[in-house]
């Protein structure tokens, strides 16, 4: 059977990527993404398995105030 977690979830640390998680379906590796971007204020990418292109990256939402 193959592994069905096809993307990575990934932040940019001094030493390089620091994977986060991965998960089978983009939208919820987006949304966790996003999530994370708005808990720690940094920023957050998305990576596909089969060729480690990056295809997504999320930042922080706008502090509302």
């Amino acid at each position: 059977m193959p592994y069905d977690h096809q993307f990575g979830l990934f932040q940019d640390g001094e030493d390089g990527r620091l994977w986060r998680g991965s998960f089978a379906n983009l939208d919820e590796a987006k949304g966790k993404a996003q999530e994370f971007a708005d808990e720690e204020r940094k920023e957050f990418f998305v990576c596909r398995f089969e060729d480690y292109c990056e295809i997504a990256r999320l930042f922080p939402s706008r502090m509302k105030g």
